[in-house]
């Protein structure tokens, strides 16, 4: 039997074109509701040295829902030395530090900016640290003071599907900006950055020092200790490394 063929008028069409370009929109805000911000290479890299295994997918919880997001992780600390008798003075756990630290440093921290690690988990922060002193030195890639290096950490926020995303390192209590510290580090050759431990990072508040690791077992800081006397200690515990462990 014959049939008539209809030819869709201009209405038909444009509706037609509609409904596609509105799927292809949502599409593209689907997947762009889970694509995480953007990252330098330098991020990238850092982005490698977390692996907090919280079995939350940041960028999917995101797509999701509405409010803030929080997620917790908590870092085993250094397991400390044997039993033993140890010169009181400097620390031994300061001296112990020092000889593996590649780069000893008073700073202030200045810009930052997170991004999501590798296993989009959790989330790591990269400061500016502006330099005031040089504890120990870096010879593979010397430093001096008054320069900015950047350090790498756990712990941070992030806005992601415009969704606040909040990381907390339990174990490593945060940096604020403009605020003073003495930080271990240890060198990443790869992008010239430095990463920060929650053992061996010290803020210097204006008559007190305070380790950034709650509770910490091994290096105990008065509650008032001077900081200009513990960053005298540290160097004292730097030349002691020198004298113990490379002759």
């Amino acid at each position: 039997m014959w049939q008539r063929k209809v030819k869709p008028n201009a209405l038909s069409l444009a509706l037609m074109t509609g409904l596609l370009v509105a799927g292809v929109a949502l599409y593209a805000s689907l997947v762009l509701a889970q694509t995480p911000p953007e990252t330098s290479a330098r991020q990238k890299e850092h982005a490698k040295l977390y692996h907090y295994h919280t079995g939350k997918n940041l960028p999917n919880l995101a797509a999701s829902g509405t409010g803030d997001i929080e997620v917790g992780a908590l870092t085993i600390g250094d397991a400390g030395l044997p039993p033993g008798k140890y010169p009181l003075y400097p620390r031994i756990l300061l001296v112990e530090a020092a000889f593996r630290a590649d780069l000893i440093a008073v700073g202030v921290t200045k810009s930052s900016a997170s991004a999501l690690t590798e296993d989009q988990d959790f989330i790591f922060t990269d400061w500016q640290l502006s330099l005031e002193q040089v504890l120990k030195n870096n010879p593979a890639a010397p430093v001096g003071e008054n320069s900015e290096i950047t350090v790498t950490r756990p712990r941070g926020t992030l806005v992601v599907n415009g969704r606040n995303i909040r990381a907390i390192e339990g174990a490593f209590l945060p940096f604020h900006q403009g605020e003073r510290y003495l930080l271990f580090l240890y060198y990443m050759p790869a992008t010239g950055a430095y990463r920060a431990v929650n053992d061996l990072a010290f803020e210097l508040l204006p008559n007190a020092v305070q380790t950034l690791r709650p509770n910490h077992p091994f290096v105990n800081t008065k509650t008032k200790e001077d900081p200009q006397a513990f960053i005298g200690e540290v160097r004292d515990a730097v030349a002691a490394a020198r004298e113990r462990y490379q002759h």
